[in-house]
């Protein structure tokens, strides 16, 4: 019954970003991204159950962690100023499609895609060292919490890190196991939207900054 709920309120909170869309005038890129987002995986969890379970395994995992990876390495690669860093995004962005199409085709199919959960994992890791350590480089002299990536980056720190270890050895434990422990994915997973959201109205407040900057450097002309 409790894993239920958390399920519900998990799958449900996913609205929370477009519903953010609707009511903030900022339409910046980010928010895109993030709205889309929200409402592909709002769609993927709501729907979960009417999928028949011999393709849950066979197409909707690899899916779900190929998408999943791709939007959150996208929000890196948009925010991240550094060539280099950008590159490597791209890079190993390629390299873990292709062996996702080689995962579908050639691996035995298990309860859990945990293998490419685990490198999604560590490369999404390292896209959030590069953004710390460009920001800790940064000469634009601003708070790291100032910048709405930061918090896209704490929002994936508690997702990732709060389920790394239940989503690798998912595969190992037995149904019983796994239905009574899984919630706790859920909990991480409730925690990055949460936090998503608040990268989402920071990004609108940034914009009214940098308008209300705009204005304050135009100057007065007395027409008298």
């Amino acid at each position: 019954m409790l894993e239920k709920l958390f399920e519900h309120i998990n799958t449900y909170l996913y609205l929370l970003l477009p519903f953010l869309f609707l009511i903030v005038k900022s339409r910046k890129r980010d928010n895109w991204i993030l709205t889309t987002y929200g409402i592909v995986f709002f769609l993927l969890l709501f729907f979960y159950y009417d999928i028949p379970k011999s393709i849950i395994s066979i197409a909707y995992q690899p899916f779900y962690t190929t998408v999943e990876y791709l939007f959150f390495a996208s929000l890196f690669y948009l925010n991240l100023e550094t060539k280099r860093y950008k590159k490597a995004i791209l890079i190993f962005s390629s390299l873990f499609i292709i062996f996702q199409f080689c995962y579908i085709l050639f691996i035995e199919k298990k309860r859990l895609d945990s293998i490419p959960i685990g490198i999604e994992s560590i490369l999404i890791f390292l896209f959030i060292i590069f953004f710390f350590i460009e920001s800790i480089n940064s000469t634009k002299g601003m708070f790291i919490y100032t910048n709405h990536c930061f918090w896209i980056a704490v929002g994936l720190l508690f997702y990732l890190g709060g389920s790394f270890f239940l989503n690798i050895l998912g595969s190992t434990l037995s149904s019983e196991e796994f239905q009574k422990y899984w919630f706790f994915n859920y909990i991480a997973d409730s925690i990055k939207t949460l936090f998503f959201a608040l990268a989402f109205i920071l990004v609108a407040y940034q914009k009214e900054n940098e308008s209300e900057r705009k204005l304050e450097n135009i100057p007065f002309l007395d027409m008298e």
